[in-house]
């Protein structure tokens, strides 16, 4: 991939940077200087303004069917598909173009964009912005006008961890956050390894596919990620997942000590009061629940990314920056313990 075909942040305050206007936030590189090598924007300490309130509808058509039909297996992943179809760098800025546009209540150049990226764009009831991709395999993105709840939710995993789907679809269906971001394949659909550091067997072998949007950061998810949490500075990601091992997993995608009140000590709280009892360890001292590093998500490129780390592909972060949230719980939790967990986690945003 040539330097051309990245995807870059336009930051006005960066000497050198291209002239244009802000609200892109995120476009193909012009000649305008270069990214750090995992292909994503250095992240930009979040900027000082107000939550984006209700935008107009006008020009958008209407969602025919529920959002909550575009966030399961069968409308994500066919029964019979076999590879990933992934977006082109091309296309991923599209639909990086089309989200902003639609966020700043531009539709007719959000539909422009969005054509562009091979996906559909509609408006639902509350103020979502549903996106759908028509024939690839990106990720399957619901925004919402005036959330409520300053949360991102995110499922990198939803085919190969199918209760993280079910229960993010029904969390931000119930709570009014700010999206919802899902991966378009399975995990370990490709063949091909990603070039991003750690090791798992998850896939049979030692390493990442760039199937797995969380261990690659030269995908879609990764380029939406990234524009969803620069449009909305106040949220919380909350990267979800399923483990073997019995109980739940907080992190902040480090292992970095943290205080009281950080949000993942916050989310151990919460946790302990919606399933008292329920063994619930933290990677990160001082969560005031007991130390355990199991599915710590330090190498999460979208955790890292937020972190602040200068290549989520290849570099960690030794602290957190407030602004992320690994989740992980037993595959068996009962679905209403589960949902209970998530309403736990984002009624403390609230």
């Amino acid at each position: 991939m040539t330097a051309s075909d990245r995807v870059v942040r336009l930051d006005p305050r960066r000497p050198g940077a291209c002239a244009g206007p802000a609200l892109l936030l995120t476009l193909l590189t012009l000649g305008c200087g270069g990214v750090p090598s995992g292909g994503v924007p250095d992240p930009v300490p979040a900027r000082a303004r107000a939550p984006l309130g209700p935008v107009s509808d006008a020009d958008l058509p209407r969602c025919t069917a529920p959002v909550e039909a575009a966030f399961t297996r069968s409308a994500l992943w066919a029964p019979d598909r076999q590879t990933p179809r992934m977006l082109s760098p091309s296309a991923r800025a599209a639909l990086v173009t089309a989200v902003a546009h639609a966020v700043r209540g531009e539709n007719r150049d959000a539909l422009a964009a969005v054509d562009a990226a091979g996906y559909t764009l509609c408006a639902a009831a509350g103020g979502v912005r549903l996106f759908e991709p028509i024939d690839v395999d990106g990720p399957a993105i619901a925004w919402r006008s005036g959330a409520s709840v300053d949360v991102i939710l995110e499922v990198p995993h939803p085919i190969h961890e199918a209760d993280t789907l079910a229960r993010a679809r029904t969390a931000f269906a119930s709570h009014g956050a700010v999206a919802l971001l899902v991966a378009g394949s399975h995990r370990c659909a490709s063949p091909r390894k990603s070039q991003c550091d750690g090791r798992s067997a998850v896939c049979g072998d030692e390493g990442w596919r760039i199937s797995d949007p969380a261990h690659t950061a030269d995908s879609a998810f990764h380029a939406v990620h990234a524009a969803l949490v620069d449009l909305s500075p106040r949220a919380l990601v909350i990267s979800l997942h399923n483990m073997r091992e019995e109980g739940i997993s907080l992190s902040d995608g480090t292992r970095g000590a943290v205080d009281r009140d950080a949000p993942v000590a916050r989310a151990a709280e919460a946790a302990q009061r919606a399933l008292p009892g329920y063994p619930i360890t933290s990677c990160n001292p001082g969560a005031g629940v007991p130390v355990e590093a199991r599915h710590c998500g330090t190498t999460n490129v979208q955790g890292r990314h937020v972190n602040g780390s200068s290549d989520p592909c290849d570099r960690g972060a030794s602290q957190g920056t407030g602004r992320f949230l690994h989740l992980e719980w037993n595959k068996d939790l009962p679905r209403f313990e589960a949902d209970a967990l998530l309403d736990a986690l984002l009624g403390m945003r609230r």
